[in-house]
């Protein structure tokens, strides 16, 4: 029989990543619910003959679109922010697996990898912004010019 010990990495882990995952299917769950939702109560309105402004097919047609946003609503500042909060999340987690090393040593290394996984999204964001933010400036000077 295998016994898993609660202060074990690898329940550790396996607790990280389902937490992970829920976290990111949550708000895809509840986005396709208030969608299906809205569309029944659309679809209920329409059989029984009531008429529809076209303000109203818009406003159903970005149901969910603030949550996640688009490429409209992504601006520089935005992933630089991001970016930002991102890496000092990752020198966060170095400090915890710093302290984690004196208490459990097997543990440290992948804190580590998470930490250095955390702050290489974070620069990537950082960069993207810089990117992002010539990429405007060009636009207006082309447009200017």
């Amino acid at each position: 029989m295998v016994h898993f010990d609660l202060s074990s990495p690898v329940v550790a882990g396996i607790i990280f990543w389902l937490f992970i995952a829920a976290v990111s299917i949550t708000p895809m769950v509840a986005i396709y619910k208030i969608r299906k939702a809205t569309l029944d109560a659309l679809r209920m309105a329409i059989e029984k003959g009531q008429d529809l402004p076209p303000e109203m097919f818009k406003q159903l047609s970005n149901i969910g679109q603030s949550m996640y946003g688009n490429e409209q609503n992504v601006s520089a500042i935005n992933l630089k922010v991001g970016g930002v909060i991102t890496m000092t999340t990752g020198a966060g987690i170095a400090i915890v697996a710093t302290i984690f090393t004196f208490a459990v040593p097997v543990a440290a290394p992948f804190i580590y990898c998470a930490a250095a996984v955390c702050f290489c999204v974070g620069v990537g964001l950082y960069y993207g912004a810089k990117i992002m933010r010539e990429h405007e400036l060009e636009q207006k000077s082309n447009h200017n010019a």
